[in-house]
């Protein structure tokens, strides 16, 4: 496990503690909360994920990394069928100046269409990356991963019939808030998905 994997476990391991504003804590149970919407139900979304790992790359003893926030792809792109425009990466790290890795957050389990728009900058704006796909799930089922899968599946032909070469690989982060579990998959250069690993779970609070 290289160092950026690190920080990012890390940072998923404290996404699984956090607490919504309205749950009975203070503030040494953390800062950042998660707001409710206005049916008075928690909002989950991807900032907190990255605001997370932010906090690990903004840490003291971290000094090897810089990164930059919502940076330009150095390609361009049709993701809506009008013509090809620049998009944005949702987190960037450098190592010495030069882009090591690029970071897109996802949260819930959206259309095709998202997973496939992320894919392709991953898989194609930059070569011989290990590039990361962060996803973020309040709740899961029997159902859910299996119908990730095959968003993934889904996206990785997508892409391929468009780009035909991936430039770069792909490692992806499930958080599962409701089951307090981190989960990885791995795409190699092939776009061959690696059977899922469950890679950190911590026993549920029970009811009392």
């Amino acid at each position: 496990m290289n160092e950026i994997e690190t920080l990012i476990i890390k940072s998923l391991k404290e996404l699984l503690s956090l607490k919504c504003i309205t749950d009975e804590n203070d503030v040494a149970c953390g800062k950042l909360v998660f707001p409710i919407k206005r049916d008075k139900t928690k909002r989950i979304s991807e900032q907190e994920a990255r605001f997370l790992l932010v906090k690990q790359l903004e840490k003291q003893e971290q000094t090897k990394f810089q990164y930059s926030v919502e940076s330009p792809t150095t390609k361009t792109y049709c993701f809506t069928g009008k013509g090809e425009r620049s998009g944005n990466i949702d987190l960037c790290i450098y190592d010495k100046g030069e882009r090591c890795n690029l970071i897109e957050f996802k949260a819930m389990n959206p259309k095709q269409s998202s997973y496939t728009k992320d894919f392709e900058k991953l898989f194609c704006d930059e070569s011989n990356l290990v590039n990361y796909f962060i996803q973020i799930l309040e709740n899961t089922n029997n159902g859910t991963i299996p119908n990730i899968e095959r968003k993934y599946r889904m996206a990785i032909e997508t892409v391929r019939e468009k780009q035909t070469v991936f430039q770069s690989s792909l490692k992806i982060f499930i958080c599962d808030l409701g089951e307090k579990s981190i989960m990885k998959y791995e795409i190699d250069k092939n776009g061959l998905l690696s059977n899922i690993e469950i890679i950190y779970k911590t026993d549920k609070p029970k009811n009392t």
